[in-house]
C-alpha cells in the first residue's frame, strides 16, 4: 500500500509488515498500528482533492441545461407537464449542493475500497518461504473440534452442484444423500510440533458422531504471523515408490517432494476475507489472481468461441478444406459454446467451494492462533 506506515507513530521504531497482516502492535512500545487506517487516510486525501476540484467547477449554465432537458422530455410526449416539473424539482434538489455531488461519487469509491481490502481479486505474485522439511507430529488423541461441514456455505455449494452432476435425482434427494454434511473436523492438540513460526498438527475428521480418525488426512501447518495454512502428505516415502511403480507417469519429482514433506500438497493464504490457494491445479499465489486457473479457462474458451465463430474459420489444412461445411462449422460453434458454459459453471462452483473452505480455514486459524491465557479454549 502506498500509504503504509514504516515507523511507529509513537516511538519511531521501524515496522516490519507482513503482506498478509493488516493490523499489529509495535514490538518496542506496544502501540496498535493498522495498514487499513493508513489506506483510508490516502483515500481521504484523494477525496479532498476531488472536493477542491469541484470548488472550481462553474454551474452558470445550469439554466441552459434545464431548458434543454425540459424541451427534450416534452418532445418525447411520454410524460405530462406536471410529471416533468416534478422530475426537474427532484433533480434540482439533489444537485443544489456540491456536497451531494461529492456523496454520489464517494459511494462507489467506498464500495470499491471495501471490496479491494476484504475481497482482493489481484495481488503481486507470491510464494512463501517454507521449511526444507516439515516435521512429522505424533498422534495423541487429544482432538479439538473446530468446524463442521454442514454450514450454509456447504448447502449453497450442494444446491449448485446437484443439478449439474446428479441430474437423475431431485434436489431434495441429492441434498439428503450427501454424506459430507455430517462431517466434523478436528486437530490433535497434543500432537503440536513447532518449526520456526509454524505449528504442525495431526488432523482428523468424523462422520455421524463417530470417533475422530486421522486416516486419509493430511497434516496441517499453520503460520499465524504470515496468515498461511499448508497441508502435508502423511503416507511416507515408501508409499511414493509403491504408487510410482503402479502409475509411473503420474508420480515424478514434484510428488516425491510432497511425500518427503519437502513440499506441501497445498498452500492457502489469508487475503482479507478470502483464502487464496495454490496446489496441483490452482495457482492463485504464483499468478497473483484469485481463482486464477478457472478464470484462465473461461477466458481461453471465450477466445476459442470467438475464433470458431468467424465465418472464415476452418481447422483443416490444405487439401481437406472441403470438409469445412456450414454443418461442421455450426457443430464447432455449438461444441465451443458447451465447453464455455461448463467452464463458467466450474468457476461458479469453485467460488462456492472456496467460500465453504474459507469458513473451515478461519476457524482452524482462529483456534490455533487466538489462544487464551489457558491455551486452547
Amino acid at each position: 500500500m502506498s500509504n503504509q506506515i514504516t515507523k511507529c507513530i509513537r516511538c519511531g521504531a521501524p515496522i516490519d509488515w507482513s503482506k498478509s497482516m493488516v493490523t499489529r502492535k509495535c514490538e518496542y512500545c506496544g502501540q496498535p498500528l493498522s495498514q487499513i487506517s493508513q489506506y483510508f487516510v490516502g483515500i481521504k486525501e484523494s477525496l479532498s482533492k476531488i472536493i477542491s476540484i469541484f470548488s472550481y467547477i462553474s454551474f452558470s449554465s445550469k439554466e441552459k441545461i434545464n431548458t434543454q432537458k425540459t424541451i427534450f422530455l416534452k418532445k418525447q410526449k411520454i410524460l405530462s407537464d406536471k410529471q416533468i416539473t416534478s422530475i426537474e424539482n427532484n433533480i434540482n434538489r439533489v444537485f443544489r449542493k456540491k456536497r451531494n455531488i461529492f456523496i454520489l461519487l464517494a459511494l462507489p469509491v467506498s464500495f470499491f475500497t471495501y471490496l479491494k481490502v476484504n475481497y482482493p481479486e489481484t495481488a503481486k505474485p507470491f510464494y512463501p518461504e517454507l521449511p526444507y522439511q516439515m516435521p512429522v507430529p505424533e498422534e495423541t488423541g487429544e482432538f479439538i473440534f473446530y468446524a463442521k461441514k454442514n454450514t450454509k456455505e456447504n448447502l449453497a455449494s450442494l444446491k449448485y452442484w446437484c443439478p449439474l452432476w446428479r441430474k437423475s435425482q431431485s434436489l431434495k434427494e441429492c441434498l439428503k444423500s450427501s454424506r459430507e454434511k455430517n462431517t466434523k473436523y478436528y486437530f490433535d492438540k497434543g500432537s503440536e510440533t513447532k518449526k520456526g513460526n509454524w505449528f504442525v498438527y495431526k488432523m482428523a475428521s468424523s462422520n455421524f458422531d463417530k470417533e475422530p480418525s486421522t486416516d486419509g488426512k493430511y497434516d496441517a501447518a499453520i503460520n499465524c504471523k504470515k496468515g498461511l495454512i499448508t497441508f502435508y502428505q502423511t503416507a511416507g516415502i515408501s508409499k511414493y515408490y509403491e504408487m510410482k511403480s503402479r502409475f509411473p507417469s503420474q508420480f515424478g519429482s514434484e510428488e516425491k517432494e510432497q511425500y518427503e514433506r519437502r513440499k506441501p500438497t497445498s498452500i492457502q493464504r489469508k487475503m482479507g476475507k478470502l483464502w487464496w490457494l495454490s496446489d496441483d491445479v490452482a495457482n492463485d499465489l504464483e499468478n497473483g489472481q484469485y481463482l486464477a486457473w478457472q478464470k484462465q479457462q473461461v477466458k481461453y474458451q471465450q477466445e476459442r468461441l470467438k475464433e470458431v465463430s468467424d465465418k472464415n474459420y476452418c481447422p483443416y489444412r490444405e487439401g481437406f478444406k472441403h470438409k469445412c461445411t456450414a454443418k461442421s462449422r455450426l457443430e464447432s460453434i455449438n461444441t465451443s459454446r458447451s465447453v464455455l458454459k461448463s467452464s463458467k459453471e466450474s468457476l461458479v462452483l469453485r467460488q462456492l467451494w472456496r467460500k465453504e473452505g474459507a469458513v473451515q480455514n478461519n476457524k482452524l486459524f482462529k483456534a490455533v492462533c487466538k489462544r487464551g491465557p489457558l491455551g486452547f479454549l
